[in-house]
């Protein structure tokens, strides 16, 4: 594969600003193409964040011109299809990894959930959703009746939902609870969510602090309702916005890989037969990495 060191002008860029650097040739989408399906790799470790911010003398790597693209015969669509938390006639669990939308869209195209389990696990209904940089837990329905019956469930919020999340700061509490109606913001992207002081939606999320570090801290977060955003705009008012998070945060010293938000854990009951299901995800290599790194560097 290609590569190229970070030089001392290029320390603290990101990643796709220096592999356009690098890659004039190359359109902005494909780059992003490239970095969101895990093709580029920083010092041997795949990132698939944009907004990763390059090190001085780091190595990045990416796909050389005559490798195929994702999706072809010569490119298996890769192992994280075979990460199946769950499988039976009703419903599909897999761990979704950062980096790759849930559903259909005209920024996302073909390279979804979706479009890519469809083809070997046959037709599916989405129940929920995950942003396309939070990895973790994602139920799929096989069936019109499983995916009503879950569906329900999510809006009548009877589906526990646990995350783990690395913040900036530290909260002076060992656990909380942030109880904030939220609304799109009327001046900004309908992407941003923010609390409001009228109207809104009801939106709670309780959290424990099950790790602190220099400057940041890893929370255990339990969302009670499944607004859009909701961890992350919650966090970000109280103070603490996850790490990598380019929306509701800013960049942080301790070098985070992408947005620090994994759906580790869901609860629910199955639509068949009512059995109580626990549906865990461990947490991907490239957030693991990084806490054993902040571990070494010192708990505060």
């Amino acid at each position: 594969m290609p590569s190229a060191h970070v030089s001392s002008g290029e320390h603290r860029l990101r990643l796709d600003r220096f592999l356009k650097r690098h890659l004039a040739e190359v359109g902005r989408g494909r780059i992003l193409e490239w970095v969101r399906g895990g093709r580029v790799s920083v010092n041997g470790r795949a990132v698939a964040a944009a907004e990763f911010f390059v090190k001085r003398g780091d190595r990045v790597e990416w796909p050389g011109s005559g490798e195929p693209a994702p999706g072809g015969a010569a490119d298996p669509e890769p192992a994280w299809l075979a990460a199946v938390v769950h499988e039976d006639r009703d419903i599909l669990v897999v761990s979704k990894p950062p980096g790759l939308a849930t559903n259909p869209s005209p920024a996302a195209g073909s390279r979804n959930v979706l479009a890519l389990l469809e083809g070997g696990a046959g037709p599916l209904h989405l129940v929920h959703r995950l942003d396309r940089d939070t990895s973790g837990v994602l139920v799929l329905a096989r069936n019109l009746r499983a995916r009503d019956r879950l569906r329900a469930a999510f809006r009548a919020r009877q589906i526990e939902k646990m995350y783990d999340a690395v913040v900036a700061g530290q909260p002076r509490a060992a656990a909380g609870s942030l109880r904030m109606p939220l609304l799109a913001h009327p001046r900004r992207s309908t992407r941003r969510i923010e609390p409001a002081t009228i109207g809104g939606v009801s939106a709670r999320t309780d959290y424990r602090v099950a790790e602190r570090f220099h400057r940041c801290a890893r929370l255990e977060v339990m969302a009670l309702s499944g607004r859009m955003h909701q961890v992350r705009a919650h966090l970000a008012a109280a103070g603490h916005p996850v790490l990598g998070d380019t929306i509701y945060g800013r960049p942080h010293a301790a070098g985070p890989p992408r947005l620090c938000l994994h759906a580790r854990r869901l609860v629910l009951a199955h639509p068949r037969d009512n059995r109580l299901l626990a549906l865990e995800a461990p947490l991907p290599a490239d957030l693991a990495s990084f806490l054993e790194r902040l571990r070494m560097a010192g708990r505060s």
